[in-house]
């Protein structure tokens, strides 16, 4: 696959030489990935094919420097981490690279598996499978762990309607591709993994009955489901009741402030073309007009559940 000078990649051509370029990294590097969302779940019948705006892989959480400095080694470059209060810790590296339409997305591990997440990479490069890529084979995930990772991916934010009418579409597609062996095996995975909990509702949507067997899921429940039952504006209000008082009015003025490359990252301007106080200023208007609707539902929501 080639293009003229100065022809730019179309994202489908993008997309199929990035997860060649992922796995032939990941193999020089000496560690594992695994292809994930994307061209995978078109390919496995889970969705409909389409160009994406990034690629996604999962790599051994031991292994994530070194697939890293062997893309840099590549010419890509990471996007500065930052400190933006989460509810769920960060989990992915974003890799960007002016020369290609798309960036890559490396993930350490997958919010909604609850066990430890060097387990669960084990439990999901046994079940892995092959994505036929530009003429080469890159190690993908296997049906379940696809069906699996996409419908934790819509369950992170379940409130939101296109995820509620994305996780419906998952259903019934799972329903045309799941026989009755692979739904056996997606229940194990989901009890090995520690996310019969976090999966349910799909689960239920797929008449899939299971318990959870993995301690992962008594410890670790709690702090999912407040992730993804609570506005993500008010993740920051839940680091500062962690936060020692002597500690807060630092915690407080990042929160105000954020750093110039996060305002950046966060803000979608990395172009060095706006002034960082206007994107401080386009931030605070932003909050402002919408925390009082957050404020809103938050509290009708606990009285509901009182």
């Amino acid at each position: 696959m080639s293009t003229a000078p100065g022809e730019r990649l179309t994202g489908a051509e993008a997309m199929e030489l990035l997860y060649v370029l992922t796995a032939d990294v990941a193999r020089r590097a000496g560690v594992r990935s695994l292809a994930i969302k994307g061209s995978v779940l078109g390919d496995q019948g889970l969705r409909a094919p389409r160009v994406s705006a990034d690629i996604d892989v999962l790599v051994h959480p031991d292994d994530m420097e070194a697939f890293a400095a062997g893309m840099a080694a590549a010419g890509w470059r990471r996007n500065p981490e930052t400190r933006t209060a989460k509810f769920l810790t960060y989990h992915s590296v974003d890799l960007l690279n002016d020369h290609w339409p798309m960036g890559i997305d490396a993930h350490r591990y997958f919010p909604g598996f609850l066990a430890p997440p060097d387990e669960v990479f084990e439990e999901l490069w046994t079940r892995r499978s092959t994505l036929a890529c530009a003429g080469h084979e890159v190690p993908c995930t296997g049906v379940t762990g696809s069906v699996a990772i996409s419908a934790l991916h819509y369950l992170r934010a379940p409130g939101k309607p296109t995820n509620r009418a994305a996780l419906d579409e998952l259903v019934g597609r799972a329903e045309t591709v799941l026989d009755d062996a692979l739904r056996l095996e997606l229940a194990d995975l989901a009890r090995r993994t520690g996310a019969v909990r976090t999966l349910a509702p799909f689960l239920d949507g797929l008449g899939i009955e299971t318990q959870p067997t993995h301690p992962a899921e008594e410890t670790e429940y709690d702090r999912w489901h407040t992730a993804t039952t609570t506005h993500a504006h008010l993740a920051w209000w839940a680091e500062l009741r962690r936060t020692p008082l002597s500690k807060a009015p630092s915690l407080i003025w990042h929160a105000l402030m954020l750093t110039p490359e996060e305002l950046r990252a966060y803000h979608g301007d990395r172009t060095e073309t706006t002034p960082i106080w206007r994107l401080r200023v386009q931030r605070w208007r932003r909050v402002l007009r919408r925390l009082p609707g957050v404020l809103r539902d938050e509290l009708a929501k606990r009285r509901a559940t009182r």
